[in-house]
């Protein structure tokens, strides 16, 4: 019996046209990397603080939400060349693919310098100390600390590219195991400072979190387009900023405001709570934040094949194949939730496993937090899909409504109900989204999208 069930499963994974095959592939091995990657993050928690007290972590994890930034100044290029790219792939045009590549490289480069310079300048002008409160004597080297980390991001900012190149060749599993890396360095660099420094140092845990996804990235640049896809390999003399950007910026733009407004509540987070509670109360909510968005990394894993897969179905005129994937989408992110209930349930004993008496974490805090995440998980699933399609008007204007009630309504709930306050502000910022993304897939899928839900 049991022989049998394993047969069906085997043709049921091994049948279907060959984007549903490529598709299933990528979903097994990016669970497999980002399994990995997991147990890897996992590990750099207790291994930061135990060479960082609760203190300087709590510094640290704002000083990073500030630092996610950097990843919006893209104007959307990456995701804007994601989609052109797959659709130049699809017509096997490899010109125009190294054209889209190269000229994305060279804009990237462009706003990096700029977002650098821009940032040595009016740092000077900066009381981070004020900013975060932060006790000088505990951090006396904390603009360091920004300017050294903000420098490494910087460069991971234009070479993480490569990751995009590999989703529009719908395999992104390879991206997943390129940050699988990055974390894993960043782990041991962690561990070769406990070993061979006798006090935590700010400064380099700020360096080695930064620099070690630089490297993986440039590593697997130069070896994706000297040795891999050599026809892929962008050059000077193909780059067409005039010609090509309006291509890459006119889907590009959406991604980006949509990925601005989103920061907005996740990274001013844990300033707010940094300024309100103190860093030490950035630490349990975002242990607990990490714990639940588990669920939402592994619906990031199914949903990562599924947009650019979308976009080759669409521009082949297979509509069939995305009506069938919204169902299934729909079905994986009712078992996502029952997944989260289950985690909270025993969130107490992993929490003991996983910190220990470090830091304590309520419970309460936990399911507010299950709950966001479940809001995410269903709006992500249905928002691939109509990022798959490049229709994005009505996420935009969706998510700008959703950041512009956000910081108020932080502070708001913040001072009322504590870190709690916090997460029942995200919850509702989120929920307009959720609706919205559901009712346009649906009306799309149908053929009864009109007006704004069609643009």
């Amino acid at each position: 019996m049991l022989i049998n069930k394993l047969e069906i499963f085997k043709k049921s994974f091994a049948g279907g046209d060959g984007r549903s095959l490529k598709v299933k592939k990528n979903i097994v091995w990016s669970f497999i990397f980002k399994a990995i990657d997991a147990v890897v993050y996992f590990l750099v928690v207790p291994a930061t603080l135990g060479y960082l007290d609760k203190y300087t972590y709590g510094i640290w994890l704002a000083i990073n939400s500030i630092l996610l930034w950097i990843n919006t100044f893209d104007a959307g290029l990456g995701n804007g060349m994601r989609n052109c790219l797959t659709i130049s792939l699809a017509k096997n045009d490899n010109e125009r693919s190294r054209i889209y590549i190269s000229t994305t490289y060279f804009l990237l480069f462009v706003i990096a310098s700029i977002a650098f310079a821009t940032f040595f300048i009016v740092g000077n002008f900066i009381d981070w100390y004020a900013l975060l409160k932060v006790d000088p004597h505990i951090v006396p080297n904390l603009k360091e600390v920004i300017t050294y980390s903000f420098l490494f991001v910087c460069l991971s900012f234009v070479f993480k590219l490569i990751g995009n190149v590999y989703m529009s060749l719908q395999l992104p599993s390879v991206n997943f195991f390129f940050m699988a890396a990055g974390h894993l360095l960043s782990l041991f660099l962690i561990l070769a400072l406990r070993m061979f420094t006798s006090e935590g140092n700010l400064l380099w845990v700020g360096i080695a979190y930064t620099s070690a996804p630089c490297i993986i990235y440039v590593i697997a640049s130069v070896i994706t387009f000297f040795v891999l896809y050599r026809h892929l390999c962008p050059s000077i003399h193909l780059i067409k900023v005039k010609k090509y950007s309006k291509d890459l910026l006119n889907v590009g733009i959406g991604f980006f405001v949509i990925q601005i407004t989103t920061l907005v509540i996740m990274s001013t987070s844990n300033v707010i709570i940094s300024r309100l509670f103190g860093p030490d109360s950035v630490t349990p909510f975002n242990i607990s934040n990490r714990y639940m968005a588990i669920v939402l990394m592994a619906l990031n894993i199914v949903m990562a094949p599924i947009w650019s897969a979308v976009t080759d179905a669409w521009a082949k005129g297979d509509e069939a194949w995305v009506k069938l994937s919204v169902v299934k989408v729909r079905k994986i992110s009712l078992v996502f939730g029952i997944v989260l209930l289950i985690m909270l349930a025993v969130s107490p004993f992993v929490y003991s496993i996983w910190v220990g008496n470090a830091v304590e974490i309520p419970f309460s805090l936990t399911t507010l937090m299950s709950i966001y995440v479940f809001i995410l998980i269903w709006s992500t699933g249905q928002s691939s899909f109509l990022n798959g399609l490049g229709i994005l008007k009505l996420q935009l204007y969706a998510n700008v409504f959703e950041a512009v009630i956000f910081i108020p309504l932080a502070i708001l709930f913040g001072e009322l109900w504590g870190i709690n306050g916090m997460v029942v502000a995200m919850i509702l910022t989120n929920l307009p989204a959720l609706i919205t993304n559901t009712i346009q897939v649906n009306k799309i899928t149908s053929h009864t999208a009109k007006g704004i839900w069609l643009k």
